[in-house]
């Protein structure tokens, strides 16, 4: 990113060797006596000031400034305390945030900003005349007057060399503290000056030492990118989580690291790059709980990842950059994965659990119908000879008869409940409908509860028998709830049949209703009965309370065989009667 601004033709003194004198020297630490210097009256010309971002590890909203200009000589204004006034000064310098400082070949300050004043601490008069490396750290001088050499030696107009990472710079009292510098060449007819650019980065330093500590004491990867999409700061994490095993083989560019894996989705489609995190960060996107399978390409090795990622911006809302963290989920998935499978074995189980208690129901219903009952009522035929032989013989016999053929009539009547408690004939006879209206009229007049059905769709739909076995159980079990604990004065039936894939079976009641206690009570296996064959068929069921007052209970079933349907009882009957 490049600003541009411009500035008018302003004057300023500068101080210059008479002698011509090789640049490449090492100057003093302190401006040479001997070198002798004559002021001269200069009119400074700058050219556009450029301010970049510079290419660091780090996402910054500042930028770094880098000063060009040229100087001509001037006639006119040779009073240097005119050329040196402050106005001058703040329009030429005062642009920039950053310290400017102005110096000649022998590296001796000709002219600061007040950015630099308030830098180093100190007024402009102690800073002009001194040597430039007197305001550097002494450890640091002779890197910096390597580093300068090279600037000088070259043929380039702006250099950058500052090590963040340790103090630089020198305050008026002696303290020290880090900076990034850069440097700019000043033309001078056929001589040079040159121009320092300071900036002071210790809230920067601050601010990066408090993210590195936070980022390293992140369980999850974090990384996070500027706005090229280049890799600018990573935590511990990022490494094991990408298989990692140094930080210098993240040195290369984001690009080429991301070409060590394969990124697909969960069920194996490639991601394409402008799909993946930081693009689409980059983009303006942000998400959580994003999953992909990843696998290095040269191990093989494989994870699933759970992200999250977000632009980073600015203060006026640019985007800067992007971060993304990651979270290896391959346990947690397998985890699921094998819980999954358990619920569903679970479920085939008590499936079959509940298929075997229908056939033993069924069995126990056959014995007692074709056993129990007809002996009954062949003992009721004898019972009822024996009342008629006996009444013109015995009174007292005949009373005997009459009272053994009441006992009789309860026994058949015991048994026929008990039948169809087992499993009623009508539902293997006439079908769920017929069932659901029989144990209707069964519960109105065992309860005085009044009553309603609806049935919606084709009501010769075919269904597994297991489908309608399950909602007739469900059924029985919600009107048991509705007789023992609701209350009510009406109970409301649907079965809706309209859906070729699926059944619905709603029971609503003006009762009580439920609350969210009782599914809470150690006692409180109705309804967990309930979900549990519905859930066994691969269905589901819920209870809640009624819109107006009462209970609502909706069981919905798959009607396909197969999934959660056991195999090999797929017998079918239709809704009505069957086929």
């Amino acid at each position: 990113m490049h600003l541009r601004h411009t500035f008018e033709p302003l004057r300023l003194n500068c101080t210059v060797p008479e002698a011509e004198e090789s640049v490449f020297s090492d100057p003093p630490l302190r401006c040479n006596p001997s070198n002798a210097v004559h002021p001269r009256p200069l009119r400074i010309v700058p050219s556009p000031l450029k301010l970049r971002v510079q290419g660091s590890r780090d996402v910054y909203e500042g930028q770094q400034g880098s000063l060009f200009g040229c100087a001509q000589d001037d006639p006119i204004r040779p009073n240097r305390e005119d050329d040196s006034s402050p106005g001058v000064k703040q329009a030429l310098f005062d642009e920039s945030a950053d310290a400017i400082l102005l110096f000649n070949p022998s590296w001796d300050i000709v002219s600061v900003n007040a950015a630099a004043v308030r830098m180093f601490g100190c007024d402009e008069d102690q800073m002009v005349d001194t040597h430039v490396l007197q305001w550097i750290v002494e450890r640091n001088r002779a890197r910096h007057l390597t580093e300068a050499r090279a600037f000088i030696d070259g043929h380039i107009a702006s250099v950058s060399h500052g090590r963040t990472d340790e103090a630089g710079a020198l305050r008026s009292d002696g303290s020290e503290f880090p900076v990034e510098v850069t440097k700019s060449k000043i033309a001078l007819g056929e001589r040079l000056m040159y121009a320092v650019t300071v900036r002071d980065i210790t809230e920067r330093l601050k601010v990066r030492d408090e993210l590195s500590a936070a980022l390293s004491s992140m369980r999850d990867s974090v990384c996070v990118a500027d706005a090229r999409g280049g890799l600018v700061r990573f935590n511990d994490s990022f490494l094991s989580f990408h298989r990692l095993k140094s930080r210098a083989e993240c040195q290369m560019p984001l690009d080429e690291l991301m070409e060590l894996f394969d990124v697909t989705t969960l069920d194996g489609g490639p991601v394409a790059v402008d799909q993946r995190l930081i693009p689409r960060a980059l983009n303006g996107e942000s998400g959580s709980g994003v999953e992909f399978r990843v696998r290095r390409k040269d191990t093989g090795e494989s994870w699933v990842g759970s992200y999250s990622f977000s632009p980073i911006r600015n203060k006026l809302g640019a985007i800067v950059g992007a971060v993304v963290t990651g979270r290896d989920v391959t346990n947690e998935k397998d985890i699921l994965s094998a819980l999954k499978h358990s619920r569903a074995e679970l479920r085939r189980l008590v499936a079959g659990q509940q298929g075997a208690a229908e056939d033993e129901r069924k069995r126990i219903a056959r014995e007692l119908h074709d056993d129990l009952q007809q002996t009954l009522a062949a003992l009721r035929l004898n019972v009822a000879s024996l009342e008629q032989q006996s009444s013109a013989v015995s009174p007292s016999a005949s009373q005997a008869a009459t009272a053994a053929l009441a006992l009789s009539d309860c026994a058949i009547l015991s048994t026929r409940r008990m039948i169809s408690g087992l499993r009623p004939q009508v539902l293997d006879d006439f079908g769920l409908t017929e069932a659901i209206t029989s144990v209707l009229r069964a519960f109105g007049d065992r309860t005085a509860v009044g009553h309603a059905m609806e049935v919606l769709g084709d009501v010769e739909a075919e269904m597994p028998s297991e489908v309608a076995t399950c909602l007739f159980r469900i059924l029985q079990e919600s009107l048991q709830n509705v007789e023992k604990h609701a209350r009510a004065d009406h109970v409301h039936i649907q079965l809706d049949l309209s859906d070729p894939d699926q059944v619905v079976l709603q029971i609503r009641d003006d009762g009580v209703g439920i609350r969210a206690a009782d599914f809470l009570k150690r006692q409180s296996f109705g309804v967990l009965g309930m979900e549990e064959r519905a859930r066994a068929l691969g269905g589901t069921l819920k209870v809640v309370p009624g819109s107006v007052s009462g209970t609502a209970v909706e069981a919905v079933v798959p009607l396909r065989a197969g999934g959660s349907i056991p195999a090999g009882r797929t017998n079918k009957m239709t809704a009505g009667k069957p086929k």
